[in-house]
């Protein structure tokens, strides 16, 4: 059987595009973008946070002194469900980004992303990215959330267990977390290795 065909094609007919990049892919959008992309960027494939997850991040969710980010509710926002809700430990090229963002953001703002737009759709923090990604690698398609199931998928095709991949990223039920994670290949070969040789 030809398994690469097959997931291909099943993954253009449930989503209308491939689902998540590789990590060659992740390494060409890194060297185009810079500033407070670059920071969503690194939120989004390192981190597994939602586009208004990083759109309202504040300064004060960051905690130098633990290493980790906080997704919790606001005055003016709330997570998208209860499970959302939760403390991440960072890894360190998204925690550098973050504090490059926290220094050139403006004195006055709690946020730690500040790309001008209408925060409270957060779509313009995606078109923002999307722009930069189509002008510095032409043909490529990415957006925020491909980031977030790019983070599912590469934690599952490295063996992480599905439960932790679904509190990391604040599903309700792993089936959710299951439609995200996109196990590759070596899954099946890995599995079959687990049962000792008699």
């Amino acid at each position: 059987q030809n398994w690469n065909g097959i997931k291909k094609d099943l993954r253009v007919k449930k989503f209308g595009r491939t689902s998540w990049h590789t990590v060659e892919e992740l390494r060409q959008i890194e060297a185009v973008l810079d500033g407070d992309l670059l920071t969503a960027f690194y939120l989004g494939w390192q981190e597994g946070l939602r586009k208004s997850e990083i759109a309202w991040l504040y300064k004060t969710d960051y905690d130098a002194q633990n290493h980790t980010i906080s997704i919790q509710s606001k005055e003016c926002w709330t997570p998208k469900t209860a499970r959302s809700v939760r403390t991440l430990p960072l890894a360190p090229s998204s925690e550098a980004a973050i504090k490059a963002s926290i220094a050139a953001a403006p004195a006055h703002s709690p946020f730690i992303i500040n790309i001008p737009g209408k925060r409270e759709s957060d779509s313009y923090l995606s078109a923002n990215y999307i722009d930069a990604v189509k002008k510095g690698v032409p043909g490529l398609k990415s957006h925020l959330h491909k980031l977030r199931h790019t983070y599912g998928s590469l934690l599952a095709q490295r063996g992480v267990n599905i439960k932790t991949i679904s509190d990391l990223m604040g599903h309700t039920s792993i089936l959710v977390t299951a439609r995200y994670t996109h196990w590759g290949d070596g899954a099946l070969l890995r599995a079959s290795r687990v049962i000792p040789e008699l």
